[in-house]
């Protein structure tokens, strides 16, 4: 298990805007009716959800907008390819490690331990990013509540220990201040000041 502490800081946030080019090809699909490339790669990761729920393991579309990878626990099922058809961009990946549903788990069972281990008011928020192969724990050490870097990261040794990580790895990052975002249903939301 790797646990990296991040020097403190604010946290900040990383938007992906679309280019030029992908914007309009979005605004012609949408103007005759055609499906966009987003939307079409969204029906497939239904579908592979749907055909493969204990095999898929995550979904990303990269930042050109028009590609993107389907990763699946251990190796790509027979019957995926089918499954994406004729939509170009998409790579599908095997080995990941870990299943939606484990990863899903694995990030509950750590925010549950940090919270049980440091009190209900402890400000933390656990979410993974399935394509570096992480769980990234960002918190916010509190002088009042005396906890250190150190007792959160004994806090996320002990909790891995009870679960199988499948190959990933944990970060914790220490934040000045409050932790700034949440993780809400597979994307970053900042949260209010």
């Amino acid at each position: 298990m790797r646990i990296v502490l991040a020097g403190a800081g604010l946290l900040a946030l990383v938007a992906v805007t679309l280019s030029p080019l992908t914007a309009r090809r979005d605004q012609a699909a949408a103007a005759s009716g055609e499906e966009t490339w987003g939307v079409s790669f969204s029906r497939i990761v239904d579908r592979i959800k749907e055909a493969f729920p204990d095999d898929f393991g995550a979904a990303e579309v990269n930042a050109d907008q028009s590609s993107g990878w389907i990763a699946f626990a251990g190796a790509v099922p027979d019957g995926a390819e089918d499954a994406v058809g004729e939509l170009s961009g998409i790579e599908l990946r095997g080995d990941l490690g870990l299943s939606e549903k484990e990863i899903s788990a694995t990030v509950d069972l750590l925010f549950q331990s940090l919270l049980e281990t440091h009190g209900s008011d402890f400000r933390v928020s656990v979410y993974p990013v399935p394509r570096d192969r992480e769980i990234v724990v960002e918190y916010s050490p509190s002088a009042t509540a005396r906890i250190s870097a150190e007792a959160v990261e004994e806090s996320i040794r002990s909790a891995a220990l009870s679960t199988d990580l499948g190959g990933f790895s944990i970060r914790a990052e220490a934040a000045d201040g409050i932790v700034l975002e949440i993780h809400q249903h597979g994307a970053r939301v900042p949260t209010a000041n």
